[in-house]
């Protein structure tokens, strides 16, 4: 897979006595305030070798300016690992790869630094992707076992992603001293299976602007944390028993599964079922057509990664890459046509069929209106006539990356932006209608987008459910009792509004938005959830960190499977009595549900 972005892998040389190194580790500091007598606590009376920050290193405003500017006074090696919040802004991870990293690896003395974000740029996955336990593993295998590991991550380790026990697992089989963290509501020194493992709090000057940053000093025989009052001293000689770290794997009878395979890479993009066949595009764009038994008929390369999920129009496949190549495909597997573009595409394709009066340069050989909607990375919506591949127009209204959810509904294209908001364009012109968000500072990007009769649904950043008249733009009702997540779906009769808190299922009116269901779950949502989703019977499916469950509808919640731990990305019926499940791990699995469901 070609790497979305820059990785700065550090290997230095240090001045230092043979078995001591001393490293400042600063959590989400806040660089508003304080930055100049920051830089000089460092520079000049910090006893620091290495400085590494972690954590959101930008802040509120998403700027940069402020860490560029404190590492080009700190006069120190300083390492980085941003948290999810500063990897899920594209076009901060595009412009400024040198800052925005997910991983690092420095070589000091006889001590390894490895410091990895389980955060998939973009996608804002809490999930440790397979690239990077291929780097994991690489890396791994330079170091020797008496090399001493040092493991730093943005936020508390069992906090940070689902498969967190993998990732640890696999650096724990080398020397693995210390795990530090960062983001943590205290900090703490605590045991994890037997390793130490510190948590730091999000760190600020005190009131007179001093600073006193946590530090720690390695030597031969111990480890010294000083951070605040904390005071800790680990005896390096004395042996401490290790843990067996327990790993979860999928759970699904033998005898309901109709075939499972996993990908060479992971998967983000949807799969699709079309005339019995099942196509999947995995992360690093290599392209496959299975039928149901599960055999490869054939693939294809689309040479670029894929995020958004391909589609298929007028029995033709279509594809586009992050990278900006938009190619169509035939059902066999051939190349019919493809352009290219100078921005990266940050949605799915949206076939649309195209009402608008353009006339296009270039003759069409048949009548279809068939066209294909998608954004990019600077704002842009585009529509390009799938038959030709030529622009019917383009809108330009946002300035940021458009998010994967463009929707349609009569002759208007809906989306939201990393701006914070959610738009309403012409279908047939990509003239502007109108925006919205609630009050300033609300941010509407990452949610889900559901539309029923004369409304479209979405969730802000701080967990309300806005009901919106998409004709108009205007608030028809909103939702603040709970805190609810991004994914939102809609009841098969189109009558309510599917939603998550943390512990909680929600079925609101979608007329007026009065809560009809409120249904506990049997675990809290740390990381991931696919809301629910109608089968046959009046029945749903529904997800919750890699647990799958049957839903009748009323009170009753029935776990089904598990999928081990990975974001479940796609749940889809290819009949009445067989669903597929996808995961971003690359597991793709075709169930009888008749085996599944008594």
């Amino acid at each position: 897979m070609k790497r979305l972005f820059p990785i700065l892998i550090l290997f230095s040389a240090y001045a230092l006595s043979a078995q001591s190194l001393n490293v400042a580790v600063i959590s989400s500091p806040e660089l508003s305030s304080g930055l100049d007598s920051l830089t000089y606590y460092i520079n000049y009376e910090s006893d620091a070798d290495i400085v590494i920050l972690l954590g959101d290193l930008t802040g509120e405003d998403q700027s940069a300016d402020k860490i560029k500017t404190f590492l080009n006074k700190v006069n120190k090696e300083t390492l980085i690992l941003p948290s999810a919040d500063n990897l899920s802004k594209l076009n901060a991870l595009l412009e400024m790869p040198e800052i925005f990293n997910d991983r690092f690896d420095l070589k000091a003395a006889d001590f390894f630094l490895l410091g990895v974000s389980p955060i998939i740029p973009y996608k804002n996955y809490r999930h440790f992707s397979g690239e990077i336990f291929n780097w994991l593993n690489e890396t791994l295998d330079t170091i020797s076992l008496s090399d001493e590991i040092y493991l730093f991550l943005p936020e508390p380790i069992n906090n940070t992603a689902d498969n967190w026990k993998e990732a640890m697992k696999l650096i724990a089989s080398k020397n693995l001293k210390l795990i530090v963290c960062g983001n943590s509501p205290q900090t703490e020194l605590t045991n994890l299976y037997g390793y130490p493992a510190l948590n730091l709090e999000n760190f600020k000057p005190d009131k007179s602007n001093k600073w006193e940053i946590p530090e720690i000093r390695i030597t031969a025989d111990s480890i010294i944390i000083r951070s605040g009052k904390l005071l800790e001293v680990i005896d390096k000689r004395i042996e401490v028993s290790k843990e067996e770290i327990e790993i979860d794997t999928d759970n699904l009878p033998d005898s309901a599964i109709v075939f499972k395979t996993r990908l060479e890479n992971d998967l983000y993009s949807r799969p699709f079922f079309f005339n019995n066949k099942i196509f999947a595009a995995d992360a690093a764009g290599i392209l496959t057509c299975r039928d149901t038994t599960g055999e490869i008929l054939w693939d294809y390369d689309l040479n670029g990664d894929v995020y958004g999920s391909i589609t298929i129009a007028d029995r033709t496949l279509n594809a586009v890459t992050f990278q900006g190549d938009l190619q169509s495909i035939s059902l066999t597997g051939e190349q019919i046509q493809s352009i290219g573009f100078n921005e990266y595409v940050t949605t799915s394709l949206l076939p649309i069929e195209y009402s608008g009066d353009k006339e296009l340069m270039i003759p069409k050989v048949t009548n279809s209106k068939k066209a294909l909607v998608f954004g990019t990375n600077e704002g842009k919506v585009y529509c390009y006539d799938l038959e030709t591949l030529q622009e019917y127009w383009v809108n330009d209204i946002s300035k940021e990356a458009i998010n994967d959810n463009l929707i349609l509904r009569e002759n208007k294209i809906f989306y939201t932006s990393d701006d914070g908001f959610l738009y309403c364009i012409d279908a047939r012109t990509g003239l502007f209608i109108w925006r919205w968000k609630y009050r300033k500072g609300d941010n509407l990007s990452a949610s889900d987008l559901v539309i029923s009769s004369k409304s479209i649904f979405v969730v802000s950043d701080n967990g309300q459910l806005f009901c919106i008249d998409y004709l108009l733009g205007k608030l028809n009702w909103y939702r603040d009792r709970y805190k609810l997540r991004k994914e939102i779906s809609l009841s098969g009769d189109g009558k309510y509004i599917f939603s998550f808190d943390e512990e909680n299922l929600y079925a609101f009116a979608v007329h007026k938005g009065n809560t009809i269901k409120e249904i506990k779950l049997d675990q809290k949502i740390r990381f991931h959830a696919f809301p629910p989703l109608a089968i046959k019977d009046n029945r749903y499916l529904l997800a919750v960190d890699g647990i799958v469950y049957l839903w009748n509808g009323d009170k009753n919640i029935e776990r089904l499977l598990s999928v081990g731990n990975s974001p479940i990305i796609g749940v889809l019926p290819l009949s009445d009595s067989n669903l597929l499940i996808a995961t971003a791990d690359g597991a793709i699995y075709n169930l009888n549900l008749n085996k599944l469901v008594k």
